[in-house]
């Protein structure tokens, strides 16, 4: 049984339902810097418990698996911790920000050699995607020398309103344009 901790309860608690359908998984700790929000989730999710900081959760020794789904900025920093401390990790999009973050982030993988790193692209398993791919692969589409598309759901919003406004860096492209 794989102990569970999720840090970032706005998708993350599309984490938590995921994990929690998982017989071979037990959500044990949840995490989420706005206490009116780790409170309001919480109180779907008797017996689990909540952190305020993602620093107690990381470090928790009964967790075997941390799901990082909080601000882009954070990823790396607590994708390295969680290795440090022997956790597997499951990643929202993007795993990270910059080259350096990606070798911050090797460098602890590789350190702990055993353990698992997994991110979604669950776009990549939509009907329309895998339609489209199995028609390129037979030809059914010509030679395609460019391929366009755009994911606007919400983007406009979430980077003029919400925290992406306020993160030095942020990247449209990382963030909304990997889907």
């Amino acid at each position: 049984m794989l102990r569970v901790g999720v840090i970032g309860l706005g998708i993350g608690e599309q984490h938590v339902i995921g994990y929690r359908r998982n017989p071979h998984c037990e959500v044990a700790s949840i995490c989420d810097f706005n206490p009116q929000n780790l409170s309001e989730i919480s109180s779907r999710y008797p017996g689990v418990r909540t952190n305020a900081y993602s620093d107690e959760l990381l470090d928790d020794p009964e967790i075997d698996l941390i799901s990082i789904a909080s601000h882009d900025d954070d990823h790396c920093e607590q994708i390295c911790r969680a290795f440090r401390n022997g956790k597997h990790v499951f990643v929202e999009k993007p795993l990270c920000q910059s080259l350096t973050q990606l070798k911050a982030i090797k460098s602890a993988w590789e350190e702990q050699g055993r353990l698992k790193i997994k991110s979604n692209l669950v776009l990549r398993a939509a009907p329309l995607y895998v339609w489209a791919r199995k028609q390129i692969a037979a030809g059914k589409l010509g030679d395609v020398y460019s391929f366009d598309g755009d994911y606007l759901y919400g983007r406009l919003s979430k980077i003029t309103n919400g925290w992406r406004a306020q993160t030095d860096g942020y990247s449209v492209m990382a963030g909304g344009g990997v889907h």
